[in-house]
């Protein structure tokens, strides 16, 4: 079994965080973080821009085949965001900025960041 290079940032910065005298926001634990959170976000934008990509293109199916009205399903706001998991992408961008700076609003951020997880995965299920 081989490790990803996220999985292994993900570790460092936890057990740098973690051991006795680690600090969420010092710098040993933010070297590790900073990599680890902008792979995840990057992946997120790029499945977010994917997904996205799939649902326009899908849209433009199903309105020739079914008509405008049958094709809002798949171009309605609410739709996108939720297929998309855009939010979620866009609060880990929000996130890591005050992250890589060492700023304790990061702390707050990670727990809105986390919520964002949270229903990303339960609108999916």
């Amino acid at each position: 079994m081989q490790a990803d290079p996220d999985s292994a940032f993900a570790i460092l910065e936890l057990v740098s965080s973690f051991t006795p005298g680690g600090f969420f926001l010092g710098a040993r634990s933010i070297n590790f973080g900073i990599p680890y959170y902008s792979m995840t976000i990057g992946l997120n934008v790029i499945v977010t821009t994917l997904i996205w990509y799939r649902l326009m293109s899908m849209s433009k199916l199903v309105q020739r085949i079914l008509g405008e009205h049958d094709a809002r399903l798949y171009t309605g706001a609410a739709a996108i965001l939720i297929e998309s998991a855009a939010p979620f992408s866009l609060t880990g961008i929000v996130f890591l900025i005050p992250y890589a700076r060492g700023s304790s609003v990061a702390v707050a951020l990670g727990q809105v960041w986390a919520k964002c997880t949270v229903s990303s995965y339960s609108f999916h299920n």
